[in-house]
């Protein structure tokens, strides 16, 4: 059975297949990691670890589970920083959602260095991974991201908000008091004019508020989620909103998509943000605007928390039920 996902792209799969051929411990941890936990190579780079090994340029593999969702990067290469001098090589992995280490050396990228963990041995890294079996085949950190994201997203939509009190002055208020408690039955006609633009007022406030809290918990009920990756490819997902607007739960399992060819609806909206925000600043790479926005005029809303890595952070697009069903 093969070890190469089989959403690689077909130069990628050629270049993985070269790469696992030449490069035996490698190619060891990679059979590893799918014998294991039933993980395949997707893609490779450079090794994330490059933050610290500036001068050992040695490629990574990408390994993501049967969905095509991102799992972890593992490598083998020199430890350490490179000084000039002759480092020992190890197995690495970055691993974000089951590895987080407490102590991280001053000089490396904490924000990485915390997810990484390397070996001299492969037998000593599994032993090691053997108290995080359960969080690697586990995407929670990306789970998290899109969660986060879609709270983000939604406050462009609306917000559940209550309405400010129109009452300025104590004098009015005291007035008022005393009408209501009969205290004193008297109103000036000036003070009835005065009262009956408050109220005027707020009664506008309050049927803004309540369409708007309609209008957001429609919107949010639940998202079909869509997510562009910078290496090609989509993740696709389904939220769902809790009933008090307190926050969002996931309802389908993430998965990847290396086109939208068998969603027309998807493609459909997808193109048509893109056409809109053509027209505005976009990524190079995504021609997408990475912002949180709310397009009325389609019904979608997008989130700006996504980076260029691609597969950990990717940018959000959120689709309404009633817009991509």
């Amino acid at each position: 059975m093969s070890v190469i996902h089989k959403h690689a792209q077909p130069e990628m799969q050629a270049e993985l297949t070269q790469l696992l051929s030449t490069q035996h411990p490698l190619s060891l941890f990679v059979k590893e990691m799918h014998s294991r936990f039933k993980f395949y190579a997707i893609s490779k780079q450079a090794a994330i670890s490059l933050a610290w090994h500036r001068k050992n340029a040695y490629p990574s593999v990408h390994m993501v589970n049967p969905d095509g969702v991102f799992m972890c990067e593992i490598w083998y290469g020199p430890q350490g920083e490179d000084k000039g001098e002759k480092t020992e090589n190890v197995y690495g992995i970055y691993s974000p959602s089951a590895i987080c280490r407490d102590r991280v050396p001053r000089n490396l990228s904490r924000t990485i260095a915390q997810h990484v963990r390397e070996s001299k041995k492969l037998s000593s890294l599994f032993t090691a991974l053997k108290k995080c079996d359960e969080n690697i085949v586990t995407c929670s950190k990306l789970e998290e991201h899109v969660l986060r994201g879609a709270r983000d997203a939604s406050n462009c939509v609306g917000q559940m908000r209550d309405v400010n009190c129109v009452i300025g002055e104590a004098r009015d208020e005291f007035i008022l008091l005393n009408f209501v408690l009969g205290i004193d039955k008297d109103l000036t006609l000036q003070q009835t004019g005065r009262f009956k633009q408050m109220h005027e007022k707020l009664k506008k406030a309050f049927a803004k508020v309540e369409l708007d809290s309609r209008k957001l918990l429609q919107f949010r009920k639940e998202l079909t989620v869509l997510m562009p990756l910078y290496k090609g490819g989509f993740y696709l997902t389904k939220i769902a909103g809790e009933p008090d607007g307190s926050g969002f739960t996931l309802v389908e399992p993430i998965r990847y998509l290396p086109n939208l060819d068998e969603h027309d609806d998807l493609k459909v909206g997808f193109l048509m943000l893109k056409e809109v925000m053509s027209q505005g600043d976009v990524d190079s790479v995504t021609k997408l605007r990475h912002s949180d926005m709310y397009y009325k005029d389609l019904d979608i809303a997008t989130s700006s928390n996504g980076d260029k890595d691609g597969m950990l952070t990717p940018f959000c697009i959120f689709f309404p039920t009633h817009t991509s069903a």
